[in-house]
């Protein structure tokens, strides 16, 4: 199964619509997770330029101003996906593999810059009772690239271990 996660840094735009689709084609793509679209609204008529052929199927959180914005695409005749719960930072799945009827369950999160967001951010991590996450936490993971002096990253990043960049 190829999964791909990316956080694309906004969608408003045909051009990168046809990035995101040939980048997904390109790594056959069967499940993508999409942070940051800004997209407020998705229209099937967008998802079918941007998930291609393969990628039929999609669930969408919405940014909320200029900032987050959530999508989660799959190959609908590999898949059935059951929607566990979204909320303000996070979009919680459950896939079902037509083949053999194995269950993956998965979050995938938009990190808030805010520091008055993130205690609400935390608090949805916990609550989504999910094993498996997809995350953009640049600002979390990068400090030193956001110009602010004296931040400390947060205790319970500790347990994440490095990150992996692909």
């Amino acid at each position: 199964m190829n999964i791909l996660a990316w956080n694309v840094r906004g969608l408003s735009r045909p051009a990168q619509w046809f990035l995101v689709r040939d980048f997904l084609m390109l790594y056959y793509a069967e499940v993508c997770y999409l942070q940051e679209s800004k997209l407020v609204d998705l229209p099937h008529a967008i998802w079918r330029e941007l998930g291609g052929p393969k990628l039929d199927c999609f669930a969408f959180v919405p940014a909320r101003g200029l900032a987050r914005g959530i999508v989660i695409g799959w190959n609908g005749s590999l898949f059935i996906l059951k929607v566990v719960f979204f909320r303000q930072f996070c979009l919680s799945v459950e896939f079902i593999c037509k083949r053999d009827n194995f269950r993956w369950p998965c979050t995938s999160v938009y990190g808030p810059k805010a520091r008055f967001l993130k205690h609400a951010f935390w608090g949805e991590i916990r609550s989504s009772g999910c094993w498996t996450f997809l995350v953009s936490f640049a600002e979390i993971l990068m400090p030193f690239s956001l110009s602010l002096t004296n931040y400390q990253v947060p205790p319970a990043w500790r347990m994440f271990g490095m990150p992996i960049t692909l």
